[in-house]
């Protein structure tokens, strides 16, 4: 999240984030007027254009950008990214 004015005086979002205007906000965060979203929209089923739980977050996403200025969507396939593996002893270190 970043403030309009923020974005326009600084430059744009990297240079917004380098000065510490870019925030995380959590779900009970109410939206300014001015402000610009930034929404990571993480594709975590294996099952593609069949998955229910992907066409309904599509869905969601087509319509809030039609409700919705400012609003930066970037999506995160799991499946098409080279994530680290796992293994036991890693997942059970603190």
């Amino acid at each position: 999240m970043v403030a309009y004015d923020d974005l326009v005086s600084l430059g744009g979002m990297n240079e917004a984030k380098a000065k510490g205007k870019f925030r995380l906000e959590g779900k009970e965060y109410v939206v300014k007027d001015g402000d610009i979203m930034h929404v990571l929209n993480i594709v975590t089923s294996p099952r593609k254009d069949q998955s229910a739980s992907r066409a309904l977050v599509d869905a969601f996403l087509r319509e809030y950008m039609t409700q919705a200025d400012g609003i930066v969507i970037d999506t995160l396939n799991v499946w098409q990214e080279w994530l680290p593996e796992f293994d036991a002893e890693t997942i059970n270190a603190k």
